[in-house]
């Protein structure tokens, strides 16, 4: 039972942050940087991904079987996947976005594509906690996105 709260709990927190990018980038519309405007659509698009991955396992929860996570583990990796791989297309011809939070942002993807892949390819006592971790690395990838471009733009404008 606790693991179904917590996926709902991820479920509520997701669905916050993809409304409150939406709020920012509305309110500091004028002062983004396209680069910005990007990363908060990102959040948003990450916020609600999360969302959908955390609650598809409850619409198939099964205690005999976690067949569901394993099937949604495979859909998620390949979700955040192919949205990286778009994201570094961007990036990398862009030599401005390569920051440090770009590699922390690399780093915590091969980490929740790692643990989406051993929630695949394992089912143990552990699939479920590797799920909710993996969920939870990628909604780190929407906080840490919200925060390069809610701060980036204010730094630039302080100079």
């Amino acid at each position: 039972m606790l693991q179904q709260e917590l996926l709902l709990t991820l479920a509520e927190i997701s669905v916050t942050v993809a409304a409150l990018s939406a709020v920012a980038g509305v309110v500091r519309h004028e002062a983004l940087s396209g680069v910005s405007s990007g990363l908060l659509r990102d959040v948003a698009v990450i916020g609600m991904f999360v969302a959908l991955f955390a609650l598809l396992p409850l619409i198939f929860w099964n205690e005999a079987s976690m067949f569901s996570f394993r099937i949604c583990a495979a859909g998620a990796a390949f979700t955040w996947l192919v949205g990286y791989v778009q994201y570094l297309r961007g990036a990398l011809t862009d030599p401005e976005r390569v920051t440090p939070a770009f590699w922390i942002g690399m780093l915590i993807t091969v980490l929740g594509l790692a643990l989406l892949g051993f929630c695949f390819f394992c089912e143990d006592e552990h699939t479920v906690s590797s799920y909710l971790l993996a969920m939870l690395a990628w909604l780190a990838i929407a906080g840490l996105n919200f925060v390069t471009s809610v701060f980036s733009d204010s730094a630039t404008e302080a100079k």
